[in-house]
Parts: structure tokens; sequence; C-alpha cells
């Protein structure tokens, strides 16, 4: 909402009615967050394209697509792992090279 048409709404509204004026004063607050968040995605998503042009969403999909089944199973039974999904433990470290499968063991804990 323009800052002008905001002004002329003020002028007509009972001096009284603060609860209208804070719903306005929310509303642009709202619009503004929204814009703001729109533009820092846009720029995420151009530095992101700048930094490479393999499309990683589409990668993921097609590694989570190939995966076998049972894979991951020897984690989901794992007792650190049962501890750590009971809220025991608040750190799982999964460390290993690139390419091991991290990822995936990640994806396989997030659809349990």
């Amino acid at each position: 909402m323009s800052k002008r048409i905001y002004g002329e709404l003020l002028v007509k509204l009972p001096r009284n009615d603060k609860v209208l004026i804070a719903i306005l004063e929310v509303d642009t607050s709202r619009a503004q967050t929204d814009q703001e968040n729109c533009r820092l995605d846009d720029e995420f998503q151009e530095v992101t394209r700048w930094l490479s042009s393999l499309d990683f969403a589409a990668k993921q999909v097609d590694f989570f697509n190939r995966r076998q089944r049972g894979t991951g199973e020897w984690l989901l039974s794992d007792a650190r792992f049962k501890h750590w999904l009971e809220g025991k433990e608040r750190t799982l470290w999964c460390p290993g090279l690139p390419g091991a499968g991290k990822t995936t063991l990640a994806y396989e804990t997030l659809t349990l």
C-alpha cells in the first residue's frame, strides 16, 4: 500500500480506531518483508546460476530415484541412530568421502 493511500486512510479513520491502524501497519510491513524475501531469493538464484550451471535439484531427484531397496537400513537400525532419533543424543556425526552416500542417508532419515 502506498504511503499516500495509507495517509489518506489514516485521515478518514476515527482517531480512536488504533486497532485498524495497527492492522494496516502490520499488513504494510508484511508486504515489504515479502518483497525483500523475493528479492533475496532472486539474488540467491542468480548467484547459484553463476557458481554452477548444474541443476542440483534435478541431480538430487535422480540420485534418490536410483537408490536401491534397503538403502540405509543399516543406519536406521543402528543403536546410535535410534538414540539420536529418540532425542537422547543431540548430534549424529556421519562422516564420509565425497560420493559415499551421505545425502542419500540423510534423505532416508527424513522419510521415516
